[in-house]
Formats: structure tokens, C-alpha cells, sequence
């Protein structure tokens, strides 16, 4: 009977320790889990995208090829980052407390034309680049430098056209070819058309 009793006993113990274990195990692995946060970075651009975070004692480098899309979990926080996409660089912060999805899109595009959904960025409005063509009409080999947002050196052939993904915003270029030199500005949006005349 005594035995019995002892028995009963060590078996309330270890059924008290599974029942505790049960609630706590879980509970630790919620608390690590939710130390991290899910990132999604999809590049829907014909070139190679990539973003560096620096923060939170955490340094993460992420590169995707054209048409590739990856799941991340860094930690959970904000950050400085290096976007790159479409030949150009911009420094900024983003806020990882949260689910994110970064979205790159084709070239001189934005990949939503209205506001994203809560948690989505559109890379296209963070690197503000606009399609622009060029038109040299004249008989003349030319050499254009542009200044503004960024800087840019482009070269023409004769009645050549081209079409360039640039930064939105106003510059000044200046024209080599006409038997000298000389400068204007102009206003890069998207769609422009650019035509260099001898003066």
C-alpha cells in the first residue's frame, strides 16, 4: 500500500514536470521567434538588385538576380540601408519592426501606381528614375554631360536616338559638338524627350 502511494506520487511529479515543460518550451520558442521579423525582397527589373542593412549590431547583404524573389529573417528593428537598382545607389532607413516586402521594378517604372498595400515598398519611388530619350539632330558626333541629381556622360552619333533610365529632377548639361561647347537645363520626367540642336 505504502509502495503504491510512493508510486503514485513519482508519477504526479514527472506528469507536473511534462505539463510545465509543455507550457514553457513553447512559450521560449515564441519569445526567439518573434526576435526576428520575415523581409521579402523581390526584383522584378532585367538587372541585379541589392540592399545592405546596417543596425541593431547586425550587418546583412542581400542580392537577387533578375526576376528572383528571396525570404529573409533578419532581426527585427531599423535600419540604415544601400539600396542598389537600375545603376544607382540611395542610402535611407527602413523600418523592419514589422513584416516587409521591398519590390523592385522594371527600369524607370514604379511597380504600383497607387499607395501599396500596409508593409509594401515600391523600390520605384525610392529611386525616382524616369525614362528619357535623347535626340541628337544634328550632322555631328556629340558628347553630353548632365549635372544634377546625379551625373551622367552620354555620346551620340549623328542623328542618333537613345534611351536612358535616369534620376527624375532638373540638370544642366553641356553640349560638345557644335564646334564648341555650351550648356543648358532641362528637366528629366518620365517619358521626356531630349533634342540636341547645334545653336
Amino acid at each position: 500500500m505504502k509502495e503504491n502511494k510512493i508510486f503514485k506520487l513519482v508519477m504526479s511529479v514527472i506528469l507536473a514536470s511534462m505539463m510545465l515543460a509543455a507550457f514553457f518550451v513553447p512559450q521560449q520558442i515564441v519569445q526567439a521567434k518573434s526576435e526576428l521579423v520575415g523581409f521579402t525582397f523581390t526584383n522584378n527589373s532585367d538587372r541585379l538588385a541589392s540592399l545592405r542593412l546596417y543596425g541593431n549590431g547586425q550587418f546583412y547583404y542581400f542580392l537577387l538576380f533578375p526576376g528572383e524573389s528571396k525570404y529573409y529573417t533578419p532581426v527585427r528593428g531599423e535600419y540604415d540601408m544601400t539600396f542598389y537598382s537600375c545603376g544607382q545607389y540611395v542610402n535611407k532607413e527602413i523600418d523592419l519592426t514589422k513584416i516587409t516586402t521591398l519590390v523592385v521594378p522594371a527600369c524607370g517604372t514604379v511597380a504600383y501606381n497607387n499607395k501599396p498595400a500596409a508593409g509594401v515598398i515600391d523600390g520605384g519611388k525610392i529611386l525616382k528614375l524616369v525614362r528619357v530619350t535623347f535626340e541628337n539632330e544634328t550632322d555631328n558626333y556629340m558628347k553630353a554631360i548632365l549635372e544634377g541629381p546625379a551625373t551622367y556622360v552620354f555620346s551620340f552619333a549623328k542623328d542618333q536616338e537613345k534611351t536612358y533610365t535616369i534620376s527624375k529632377g532638373e540638370y544642366t548639361y553641356t553640349l560638345y559638338g557644335c564646334g564648341g561647347s555650351f550648356s543648358k537645363t532641362f528637366y528629366a520626367s518620365q517619358d521626356k524627350v531630349m533634342t540636341f540642336k547645334c545653336p
